[in-house]
């Protein structure tokens, strides 16, 4: 029994209800009880991990519960170009749209050229990973904040005329001065803003634990602590870090700690696998 059909067997009324409440909510948007099912089963297990199908039903209940549905459901109908699907968006997210992309432009003709383009970069492709962006909304966050990321990304991404030097020179110091990725650019205001609020001192670990993989004990033996206070050391940072990132993240660019997540959800380049165990 492939994976879906057992999700379906166990959680089976879970899933019922809360398809029947998306078709309720959006319409037929010729979305099948099938592709419904295999969507919220690759959102949880991308959330709670694999082993989220083995969770009681209470617990599930929780989980299914506190994934967007409708946004989901009217996702799976975009990726299939459902007519009534995009009429739906356009109702509900139309003037979201132009609203945010006004608030990162300050420009009104720069922000009809963003939602313009928007609906076509919805469909582009992944070279990585041959799907398209709106296929890679998974319903951990609403629709709406998800859109204001990726707007966010658009609006930066053509600003590439403004030259700055990669993340490595920026955080840590590293003599590099090649140009940073396009996904690099888009984060880089936000996460040099936040390690430049940590001390050197304090950015010279993270730099040694995550970057140069030193171990614990290598740095505790350096610093003379127990190994105990570099895991407390680092954890703190790491809190503190965030604490910066999401700050700079609400008052520069509007974002709330979602959509500062999603971002950095969005982000990957070789410098996630870092930053996301730094947020860890």
């Amino acid at each position: 029994m492939s994976l879906v059909k057992q999700f379906q067997s166990d959680f089976g009324d879970l899933i019922t209800q809360q398809y029947a409440k998306c078709i309720e909510f959006s319409g037929d948007l010729d979305v099948s009880f099938d592709e419904y099912s295999q969507k919220l089963l690759d959102s949880l297990t991308a959330i709670h991990g694999e082993l989220v199908v083995k969770d009681e039903s209470s617990q599930m209940n929780t989980n299914i519960s506190a994934i967007h549905n409708n946004d989901l459901y009217l996702a799976i109908g975009l990726c299939k170009g459902n007519e009534t699907a995009w009429s739906e968006f356009d109702n509900r997210f139309n003037s979201k749209i132009i609203q945010y992309a006004l608030l990162y432009t300050k420009n009104e003709s720069q922000a009809d050229d963003i939602k313009l383009g928007l609906k076509g970069s919805l469909f582009l492709e992944s070279p990585k990973t041959g799907k398209s962006k709106i296929a890679s909304f998974n319903g951990r966050g609403s629709l709406s904040s998800w859109l204001k990321v990726v707007i966010f990304r658009d609006v930066l991404s053509s600003q590439k005329e403004s030259k700055v030097s990669s993340l490595d020179s920026i955080v840590f110091g590293i003599e590099d001065e090649s140009l940073a990725d396009d996904d690099m650019k888009n984060l880089e205001e936000i996460v040099a803003a936040g390690f430049k609020q940590l001390n050197q001192e304090e950015r010279s670990l993270l730099r040694d634990y995550f970057i140069l993989r030193k171990r614990e004990n290598e740095l505790a033996n350096r610093l003379e602590v127990h190994v105990s206070t570099i895991s407390r050391r680092l954890k703190k940072i790491c809190d503190e870090l965030l604490n910066h990132f999401n700050r700079i993240a609400d008052e520069k660019y509007g974002l709330d700690k979602d959509q500062f997540k999603e971002l950095l959800n969005q982000f990957d380049q070789s410098w996630q696998n870092s930053i996301t165990k730094i947020l860890g």
